[in-house]
């Protein structure tokens, strides 16, 4: 079996239309046709970060085994997507293959064979949602898995300003101890409510953590902590489960990730998510939690939220993402 990704058994194609594997996002768009002309490889099982060998020899077998575009599928995890691309262009034809970046702004793909695809996005949108019509029961939520420093640092920044009506946790996941000053890692997991700590140890990311019905989105505010080690805008769950469950919304990553936002057609709450500098952001966010009046301020704003949910669902505003993609693809297969 070539096509190895997620939600696909060895030679079992009736697990093409999981949500979480490519082929069934175009289905969902009404883009079979054009699927059927494309071959998808997950990240994980083209070894990139090896060098590019393995790949082209990847990409060179599944051409010639189906005559199919190879689409290579990066746009999953933060990954240096446009070095990749160079690399495999000293072998390839920018005809032979494809890249889906994992940043979500059209402009940052000039490449003819490279484009934005919203993965995350479309996750959100086909899981079984639990959190339509919840209730606000929180007043700031924010919910780390992996302990990056500025996530780490923004806990350590909001500490003394938590609340019991708050639900933040920032656990000890991933390999970032040595990137963290002196005894930050073993003050981790942190959270300011016991029963709603959800680290599990070594043994994998947080099963709480994943569920769509997550305290952390039953908040008036989410703070959502999206990876910012790189100028990448990836925008995951961490971003679109706080949008279609009705919270105001602090993007707390890439600093364009506001922008991109507001590009794509999403309301943007220009008091505390303006565009800066993880310490300007910061400083709001410690503003914000001083406050008493949070509860408020979400129904001062409630229209946004509303907004937000409604284009969140609303086909047209992924579709302008992914109408970027088909169109280079479509040109592609045309030569």
């Amino acid at each position: 079996m070539l096509e190895h990704y997620w939600g696909v058994a060895p030679n079992d194609n009736t697990h093409w239309n999981t949500a979480v594997s490519h082929r069934a996002q175009f289905k969902y768009f009404g883009l079979e046709k054009l699927s059927d002309q494309l071959i998808f490889f997950y990240d994980g099982h083209l070894r990139l970060h090896q060098g590019p060998e393995y790949a082209v020899e990847l990409i060179t077998k599944a051409a010639a085994q189906t005559g199919r575009l190879p689409v290579l599928c990066l746009d999953g995890n933060p990954c240096d997507a446009d070095r990749y691309h160079q690399e495999l262009c000293k072998h390839l034809d920018v005809g032979d293959f494809f890249v889906f970046h994992p940043d979500i702004r059209p402009h940052m793909s000039n490449q003819s064979n490279m484009a934005p695809w919203p993965s995350w996005w479309f996750y959100q949108l086909v899981e079984h949602n639990h959190q339509l019509n919840q209730p606000k029961t929180h007043r700031v939520s924010f919910l780390s898995g992996s302990s990056r420093y500025h996530r780490v640092k923004l806990l350590r920044d909001i500490k003394p300003h938590v609340t019991n009506q708050d639900v933040i946790i920032v656990n000890q996941i991933g390999n970032f101890k040595d990137l963290l000053p002196t005894g930050w890692w073993d003050e981790l997991p942190w959270t300011n409510r016991p029963e709603l700590c959800d680290y599990v140890g070594n043994s994998g990311y947080a099963p709480k953590m994943e569920q769509n019905i997550h305290s952390a989105f039953a908040a008036c505010v989410n703070i959502n902590g999206e990876t910012s080690d790189n100028d990448q805008v990836l925008l995951s769950e961490k971003t679109w489960k706080a949008y279609r469950s009705g919270c105001l919304v602090i993007n707390y990553g890439p600093e364009q990730a506001t922008q991109t936002l507001e590009d794509l057609g999403f309301e943007i709450w220009d008091e505390f998510d303006q565009v800066g500098t993880h310490e300007h952001k910061s400083n709001l966010i410690v503003q914000l939690m001083q406050r008493d009046d949070i509860e408020d301020l979400y129904q001062k704003n409630v229209n946004m939220v509303k907004h937000n949910v409604a284009w969140f669902n609303n086909p047209k505003a992924i579709k302008q993402v992914t109408d970027v993609a088909v169109a280079k693809l479509e040109n592609l297969l045309t030569k």
